[in-house]
């Protein structure tokens, strides 16, 4: 997934380091509920730090949408 935007020249526009940005990709096949942006990832500031571990855990947000697949399980 793409988390940066790039500037006229094609480089890394680090002024929006982690910000999101629109995909350049689209899936082969129709995937239900596809995303075409990655979202800003840098500092959530708009959640609680419990609210971001459980949107990232379980993929729901506080508000109660599906908003992704869960994280995987590393340990």
């Amino acid at each position: 997934m793409r988390r940066l935007s790039y500037d006229d020249d094609g480089e890394p526009d680090r002024a929006h380091w982690l910000q999101g940005s629109q995909l350049d990709f689209v899936p082969r096949h129709p995937i239900p509920n596809w995303a075409d942006a990655a979202p800003a990832i840098a500092g959530l500031p708009s959640y609680t730090v419990e609210q971001a571990a459980t949107i990232l855990e379980t993929g729901i947000t506080p508000e109660g949408i599906i908003s992704a697949r869960r994280c995987s399980s590393f340990a």
